[in-house]
């Protein structure tokens, strides 16, 4: 089971996050019994619900609060606002599930079924994989989270998100992502008091509720999208959440006691570091995702891609083949990105071809090189411009882009000016830096490169 959950404001009439729409708790997991049941109200009701205060896995603070609420509760009338609220809010307390904690595999087998699970899981990426499965050692000596919470970065589709889910996966744990992208305030990650009338449940607590388990795998995305401004933020909520020496007393102001959190295996994910706020990223372990190279695309599509579109969409291996000529040209002609989702998308494309040419009675598609503008259209990216050979007035740079490394040729033009330099072109402060620093490398060596003194006082470049 995975779920999403977005920070972001709803778009249609507001909803409760994490409880249905009816006054009544969530079902458990194996089964209906009593706490499926509506909370109506009278004495009854009252007493019902004391009883299953003392079903074991509730924390005594929090028993000690619900007491004190169902006495405010039982003071009030019944249709009043707040008794209304309140019995929603004692609902979804009693129904969180307290006593679903997932067990992980134990013992020197269990972890090696988790690294072997992780391994199959994700091309190359060794040195990320070691360090987590170092992190999950440590957690399963202790029992709780230590140390600091680990950060995938790395751009869009390098496989942050597939392995934060693929170690829950190997854990057999629950896996809910959080988006943070547009984040303001604590109240979202916190909750706000169900005293109030559009009180709800933080955005962990509602993951945790919906996902039924008191420690599934929490990946907390976009960290580097938190909005900013002067209307909040939430890094008071994030810093908690970022150490683990606090993670057992975090407080949901809707819950309204401290909910233990060490349980939960907690990451966090972005894409640029330089936007991640500094006093967060000092709480956090760095683990860098970079972009896959050619032969790492090529071994996903084959691998993986492939496959699993086949599966989707019911076909058998021999209804869709694609040459290793074909898919080398799709990863260099018809994508441009550090990662693998365009890749994905036309693979999928393929596939679906394919499954059309089944259904009209053929015998689905062979794919080689010469097909692919036909059936993707034509290439969207260029290779990379590069010299056979060392030319006068061009020099090829290095050049770091979201979409991974690429060559630049750069050509200079002399003309007759007063010693100016212009750059043309969208180049950043580096380059400019090497282009400055090569003519500055050229009028000190003038001598030793045969170039006259005076000869940049009468030429632009």
């Amino acid at each position: 089971m995975a779920l999403r959950l977005h920070s972001g404001p709803p778009s249609g009439p507001k909803s409760h996050p994490a409880l249905p729409v009816t006054l009544s708790p969530l079902p458990a997991r194996g089964g209906r019994d009593d706490s499926d049941a509506p909370l109506p109200t009278g004495p009854a009701a009252f007493e019902r619900a004391r009883l299953r205060l003392q079903r074991p896995g509730l924390p005594a603070a929090l028993r000690h609060h619900v007491e004190r609420e169902l006495e405010l509760l039982q003071s009030l009338p019944s249709t009043s606002p707040l008794a209304v609220r309140g019995r929603h809010w004692l609902a979804w307390v009693l129904a969180l599930p307290w006593r679903n904690v997932q067990r992980d595999p134990r013992g020197t087998e269990g972890f090696a079924h988790v690294t072997r699970a992780l391994e199959r899981s994700h091309a190359g990426r060794n040195e990320i994989k070691e360090r987590i499965i170092e992190f999950l050692a440590v957690r399963q000596l202790s029992g709780r989270s230590r140390g600091t919470v680990l950060c995938l970065l790395g751009p869009p589709g390098v496989g942050k998100t597939s392995m934060a889910r693929s170690v829950a996966a190997a854990l057999g744990r629950e896996f809910v992502e959080i988006s943070l992208a547009g984040l303001h305030g604590e109240e979202a990650l916190r909750g706000s008091s169900y005293h109030r009338e559009e009180g709800e449940p933080g955005l962990l607590m509602a993951g945790i509720a919906r996902a039924r388990s008191l420690n599934p795998v929490l990946l907390l995305d976009d960290l580097d999208q938190l909005a900013r401004g002067e209307s909040g933020n939430a890094n008071g909520a994030l810093l908690e959440l970022f150490d683990p020496a606090r993670h057992a007393a975090f407080v949901d102001h809707y819950l309204g006691a401290p909910f233990d959190l060490s349980r939960c295996v907690i990451f966090a994910a972005a894409s640029d570091a330089t936007a991640i706020p500094a006093p967060l990223a000092e709480r956090l372990e760095i683990l860098e995702f970079p972009g896959y190279t050619e032969t790492e695309k090529l071994q996903i599509a084959a691998e993986h891609l492939l496959p699993a579109a086949r599966e989707r969409d019911g076909l058998a291996e021999h209804h869709l083949s694609i040459t290793r000529a074909a898919l080398r040209q799709i990863v260099r002609r018809h994508t441009e990105e550090a990662g693998v989702r365009q890749l994905q998308r036309l693979v999928d494309a393929l596939s679906r071809k394919a499954a059309l040419s089944v259904v009209r009675g053929g015998r689905g598609l062979y794919v080689r090189q010469p097909d692919l503008a036909e059936l993707l259209g034509p290439p969207q990216a260029d290779e990379d411009l590069h010299l056979d050979r060392p030319a006068l007035g061009i020099a090829t740079a290095l050049a770091w882009t979201a979409a991974g490394g690429a060559l630049l040729p750069v050509e200079i033009l002399a003309m007759p000016g007063a010693g100016r330099s212009v750059l043309t072109g969208s180049v950043g402060d580096v380059l400019r830096e090497s282009v400055q620093t090569a003519i500055s490398y050229v009028r000190t060596q003038f001598k030793s490169l045969g170039v006259r003194e005076d000869a940049f006082e009468h030429i632009d470049l």
